[in-house]
């Protein structure tokens, strides 16, 4: 099954039945090896967040069609895939975590990188606008101006991103660690753990 047979409703289902089995959570780890600069207002980043983006969905697709699962199935003959939740410059976008299927997650992210310990706020240890590039990426971008197609020309404009949205992170731990060897200027050896959790409270407002 390729990866444009998946719908939103397959990957929920996945999900769904994995946290039946495993009764809590379902749990991931995504890996990233390549530059993550500072996003600011004079920068988006959005070069390097569409790379990043082009990179997790192998990994994503690799996650939620692996193994006997059984909840992924293909569409009924002549009906299109509706996986796609954003469609902009030919490029369509999906979530395998949405706020309609009632799903959460907490974030566990080991940063490596060249900088010295106490460089974390210098120009190239600004750590925090370093993780908003990062949780950038990993959310469905919300317009055509976010947006940049593969790199590869000879890839399908199908990608597969973690969030719909990041306010679904409702949990955040980032360790950095210094790295030995000789990494290129603004270069991150990234590993995420992501820990996927059913959520059916609802805000009911004031009465």
């Amino acid at each position: 099954m390729s990866a444009t047979e998946l719908t939103d409703e397959s990957v929920a289902a996945w999900l769904r039945r994995k946290l039946e089995e495993e009764l809590d959570e379902v749990k991931f780890r995504l890996k990233y090896d390549g530059p993550l600069p500072s996003a600011s207002n004079g920068n988006s980043r959005r070069k390097e967040k569409n790379q990043i983006r082009w990179k997790l969905h192998h990994q994503l697709v690799t996650v939620v069609m692996e193994g006997n699962f059984g909840a992924f199935k293909k569409r009924d003959e002549g009906e299109a895939a509706t996986f796609a939740r954003r469609k902009f410059k030919d490029c369509r976008f999906g979530a395998v975590i949405s706020a309609s299927h009632e799903l959460i997650c907490n974030l566990s992210i080991q940063l490596e990188r060249r900088d010295l310990i106490g460089g974390i706020f210098s120009p190239e240890g600004d750590l925090d606008n370093r993780i908003k590039t990062l949780l950038d990426a990993l959310r469905l971008p919300q317009n055509e101006n976010e947006v940049m197609p593969p790199d590869d020309p000879n890839q399908k404009k199908t990608c597969l991103c973690l969030l719909e949205d990041d306010s679904l992170i409702t949990g955040l731990n980032i360790q950095t660690i210094t790295s030995l060897e000789d990494l290129p200027k603004g270069h991150v050896r990234l590993s995420i753990d992501v820990e996927v959790k059913a959520h059916d409270l609802q805000y009911q407002g004031d009465e």
